[in-house]
């Protein structure tokens, strides 16, 4: 009987057809129907309806790494925030994270990668950095590479380009304009699409994490200014030492000369 529902699909036909069966096979079809159709239907709604109507829980592993972002200003720490949260949310994607020096240099060091292998260890200030820049902070392959299509790239640029595994280049701009880091995101886990909504938090966590790398460099940048002063007041001391030192060796000489 169910074989003659699903070659008829007519939504009248299914519904009489359901009416007629046991309460216990129309609870259990009911229920094959709506996992089959829950994943279409959720996309369907993410892309039609307003953002956060569906949103809500679906988005909760990277709104509370977005929430995070704000207990730390230790790097390192903040980079695994950013990965676990993305990790939960889209279901173990390929990844990579570069993170910038403090020396707003636009270098790029690479700190963790996952499933995205041949990726180089640092990206050099260049054309590629230059247009990191000038981007949004969500970026898809094809228009980056459109971006560049005009841009005199290096042999490893364009290979980084042309990364395969490479979906959304995610830069994180210090608000003085040099890059504070780089997110790279492959496929989803499940091999759904990227959705409005996911890029949409994905916005606000690279709000964040700019606000969050900015506020750490910026105490690296003090813890390393002191530790300089603090060297400085050493070697000053030390020569200042070294004068009364010898000070009091010619004063002595003086005395024992006149002893004499």
């Amino acid at each position: 009987m169910m074989m003659t529902i699903i070659a008829q699909w007519r939504p009248k036909f299914i519904i009489k057809q359901l009416l007629r069966l046991p309460y216990t096979q129309a609870v259990i079809w009911l229920a094959v129907a709506f996992v089959a159709l829950y994943r279409p239907t959720q996309g369907i709604l993410g892309r039609i309806l307003p953002v956060g109507f569906v949103a809500g829980e679906e988005h909760r592993a990277i709104q509370h790494a977005t929430r995070n972002l704000t207990s730390s200003l230790d790097a390192p720490k903040l980079v695994t925030t950013i990965v676990e949260g993305l990790q939960t949310q889209f279901e173990q994607p390929a990844l990579a994270f570069f993170l910038g020096d403090i020396g707003k240099t636009n270098r790029l060091s690479l700190q963790y990668r996952q499933r995205m292998s041949g990726l180089p260890q640092e990206i050099l200030p260049g054309a590629l950095t230059d247009q990191f820049r000038k981007s949004p902070s969500i970026v898809e392959t094809r228009s980056l590479r459109h971006m560049l299509s005009l841009r005199s790239l290096t042999p490893d640029e364009q290979k980084f380009v042309l990364h395969p595994s490479i979906v959304l280049w995610c830069p994180i701009h210090h608000a003085q304009g040099h890059l504070l880091g780089l997110l790279l995101l492959g496929m989803r886990g499940d091999l759904d699409p990227y959705r409005r909504t996911d890029q949409q938090e994905l916005e606000r966590l690279m709000s964040a994490a700019s606000l969050a790398f900015s506020n750490s460099a910026a105490l690296a940048q003090q813890v390393e200014a002191e530790g300089m002063i603090r060297q400085l007041h050493k070697r000053v001391q030390a020569v200042q030492d070294a004068m009364a030192n010898g000070i009091v060796f010619d004063s002595l000489k003086v005395v024992l000369r006149r002893s004499w």
